[in-house]
This record gives structure tokens, sequence and C-alpha cells, in this order.
């Protein structure tokens, strides 16, 4: 069942993304859904979900609608908490605040490792700051200013200008 040709691009796909081959990943990832069809399966969902990744990776224009897509159709997969991430990942590193603020919203923090959290709380608090929202940002800035990781010197400095 596995070398069927949908499972068979899957694996591949799932091979070039753990290899940070973005764009190969997401052309198997493309093939195996189009070869899935009206099929509605956990494979095709994480299908779905990987190539919607490929495309934040790649800082593709399209990377919030396939984000969006995957998380409308997939309401109850447990990886639409890490699409939101990783989709307001990519606007704060495309410097696009207001837009990273919206999916840093969206994401249950209880569902995210520990790097993680750090790195949510860092970067939802930097860009309520940019926003002028110093109340948000001194907020999310308390939350890692005294933990061992690389952003409580940043978080520890910008909570002390606020």
């Amino acid at each position: 069942m596995i070398f069927s040709s949908p499972d068979k691009n899957f694996t591949r796909g799932y091979e070039l993304f753990r290899v940070q081959k973005y764009g190969a990943a997401q052309d198997f990832f493309n093939r195996a859904i189009a070869e899935y069809g009206n099929e509605n399966n956990t494979q095709k969902s994480e299908a779905q979900y990987y190539a919607a990744m490929c495309a934040v990776e790649l800082f593709h224009l399209e990377s919030e609608n396939l984000v969006y897509q995957f998380v409308s159709r997939n309401t109850e997969s447990p990886m639409v908490n890490n699409a939101y991430f990783r989709l307001a990942g990519y606007f704060y590193k495309n410097k696009n605040y207001p837009k990273a603020i919206t999916y840093y919203k969206k994401i249950d923090r209880y569902l995210l490792s520990a790097d993680e959290i750090s790195e949510y709380y860092f970067n939802k608090g930097y860009s309520y700051y940019i926003g002028n929202d110093f109340e948000e940002a001194r907020i999310a800035f308390f939350e890692i200013k005294d933990i061992d990781t690389r952003y409580s010197a940043p978080a520890l400095y910008y909570y002390s200008h606020i």
C-alpha cells in the first residue's frame, strides 16, 4: 500500500521536506494531493499541511492562502496550531507585524514546545512593540524575560525600555 502512487509521492515529499528541499517537496506533496482526489483521509490532510509549510518556508505569496485552505478543510487536525505558528513567523520575518499579531492570537500556546514558547512570546511582544501597543508588548516580554532562552536578553531589554 505504501508504494501506491499518492503514498509514494507523499513519502518522497516528506523526505525532501526533512532535508529542507522545500521546492521539490512541494511538487511531490501537490502530486499526492491531486492523486488523492476527493478522498478525505489523514494522508491527504498531511500532504496539504506540508505543501502549505513548503510555501511558508519558501516565502511564497500564496502562503497565507494555502494555510487558510488547510485550516478550513482540516479544522480538527492537530497540525492547525503549528500551521498558524509558522505562518505568524512568516509574517514576522517579512516585517508585516499586524498580520503576525493576527496569527499569533490564533495560536494555543499550551500546544507549543519550550523553544517555540519563547519564540512565540518574543515575536508577539516585538510585533506589539513596533505597533506601539506597549501594554500588550510588556505582557508578552514579561513571560520570557526571566527564562533562560536566546530570547531572554532581548525580551528583558524591551521590557525594561517599556
